[in-house]
């Protein structure tokens, strides 16, 4: 599964579909809300809903497995993906790194207010920012 950016569409990946056809079986979702998906009429479209549905249509598709490609709000889906890591499920590539807390009690002992607004921005970016209307 090709998973393109936010906002883009499907195109982004054009080029490289003579490329892959060969080898594999290519599906590339316009993410909900973007591009030609239909519009979103109801909220709380999160990057983790969106994995949910995008699991749902390869099962629907047939697949019972796959992978997944993407950067920026692709990524972000990839990651979802794989911490959701449905059966069959074999891995997400993603070419933008996205970091997170790593949970260590030191880890924010230099954080000032800017900091913080930072990184709750990315927290609400991360959870619904890029597919919520």
């Amino acid at each position: 599964m090709l998973l393109h950016t936010y906002p883009g569409s499907f195109t982004e990946f054009l080029d490289l579909v003579p490329l892959l056809t060969d080898n594999f079986h290519l599906v590339i979702p316009s993410m909900p809300g973007m591009a030609f998906s239909t519009p979103v009429v109801d909220s709380g479209w999160t990057m983790d809903r969106v994995a949910r549905v995008y699991d749902a249509l390869m099962r629907r598709l047939g697949y019972d497995s796959y992978g997944s490609h993407g950067s920026d709000g692709g990524a972000m889906i990839g990651r979802e993906l794989a911490v959701l890591d449905p059966d069959g499920f074999l891995g997400a590539h993603v070419l933008q790194l996205f970091s997170f807390p790593s949970g260590d009690p030191t880890e924010f002992e230099a954080f000032g207010p800017k900091e913080y607004a930072a990184l709750e921005f990315a927290g609400w970016f991360q959870s619904v920012g890029a597919t919520t209307r």
